[in-house]
């Protein structure tokens, strides 16, 4: 008999406390799901309420879901009720709960039909250090075109000599883009007409010319737009010599016209994990390593520690406690051509935004 199959498939959002994936819901039976992440770095932190469907899939379907209250608690007696951003998104104030190593932490969420499911606590753990980010250039050459070039990441960091070391470490790399909203056309018979989009600061006067719009601003011309690792990395005693790890491998970063129109901001997380987080994302790494090979590991419920307070509801994800190291390195090729002009937002680009990265040199 199959059996039903609840698979996380992880995507990183830029500059969150959360990792996340938001795809509809079929219709049928459906499980709660709760994520969330608080570190010792200064918040916000967020914590996202879904529903999923239980198929035999190798998907999990989520919906977003609003509830009656979320919050976080330490064992101190400390505790924040999160804002509620739009339908299942919930995130701290700026200035409100902040980990610290040694403590613990869970969360608890009201549901609006009275349910009451919580975390089991976690205790953030001490974390090490990042020592060094670097890259290193290479090639290949694709069956069926030229040949590429790009950037490996690698890290040395420092865990703890006498510490378990259940590490996990999050990449993300981060590239300016300019684009020319004021240049946007539609088609017109077997011509094109001028278009200018409302966020461009452009409009089309009564003669049918693009001109700037007295007091207004672009609000889609530059953004940052953000890659994500593909999967999790999870620390493996290869890499371990005493606490300390050397030459982990991270991710690749293309040399392009896109990439380097200005330059590219890595960045690099160390986060402490407990047994439970390190099982559950070192799950996950199996998982997405082994999809589409023949040998891939068994697909299944990946372990939670989150349950139904006075009840026996299944519910699935994970809220977890970690310490936090991070490391911000740029990579920079002068003399790099601009890409051609785009005559869209910017905001087209998967994982952009408008606002600049805080570590944005």
């Amino acid at each position: 008999m199959k059996k039903s199959i609840v698979l996380f498939i992880t995507l990183i959002l830029f500059n969150s406390c959360i990792d996340r994936i938001s795809i509809e819901i079929p219709d049928g039976g459906s499980i709660l799901v709760i994520d969330g992440l608080i570190t010792d770095e200064p918040g916000p932190y967020r914590v996202e309420v879904t529903r999923a469907a239980k198929l035999d899939t190798d998907l999990n379907f989520r919906k977003f879901v609003s509830a009656k209250s979320v919050a976080i608690f330490d064992n101190l007696g400390n505790a924040e009720v999160l804002k509620e951003l739009e339908p299942g998104i919930y995130e701290t104030s700026p200035n409100g709960i902040r980990g610290v190593v040694g403590r613990e932490y869970h969360v608890r969420v009201e549901g609006r039909d009275g349910k009451i499911f919580e975390s089991t606590p976690e205790m953030i753990k001490p974390v090490g250090k990042i020592d060094s980010v670097y890259y290193e250039a290479v090639s290949f050459q694709p069956a069926d075109g030229p040949t590429e070039y790009g950037y490996d990441i690698y890290m040395d960091s420092k865990g703890l000599p006498d510490a378990d070391n259940q590490l996990r470490w999050k990449f993300s790399a981060t590239y300016l883009v300019k684009t020319f909203p004021e240049l946007h056309v539609v088609p017109i018979g077997e011509s094109f007409a001028p278009d200018p989009l409302p966020c461009s600061s452009f409009a089309l006067s009564s003669g049918g010319s693009v001109l700037p719009v007295p007091g207004k601003a672009c609000d889609c011309c530059t953004c940052w737009v953000t890659q994500f690792e593909d999967k999790p990395h999870i620390s493996d005693n290869q890499f371990v010599s005493n606490g300390n790890f050397k030459r982990v491998k991270l991710g690749y970063v293309p040399i392009n016209n896109l990439y380097f129109f200005d330059k590219v901001m890595i960045e690099v997380k160390q986060l402490s994990l407990s047994r439970t987080a390190f099982d559950f994302w070192k799950n996950i790494q199996a998982q997405k390593e082994g999809s589409g090979s023949l040998f891939q590991p068994p697909s299944g419920v990946v372990r939670t520690n989150i349950f139904e307070k006075n009840g026996a509801e299944e519910a699935q994800g994970l809220f977890y406690a970690a310490g936090a190291s991070k490391k911000v390195v740029f990579i920079v090729i002068p003399g790099t051509a601009a890409p051609a002009p785009l005559n869209n937002s910017c905001l087209l680009y998967k994982y952009s935004t408008t606002q600049q990265p805080t570590d944005w040199q």
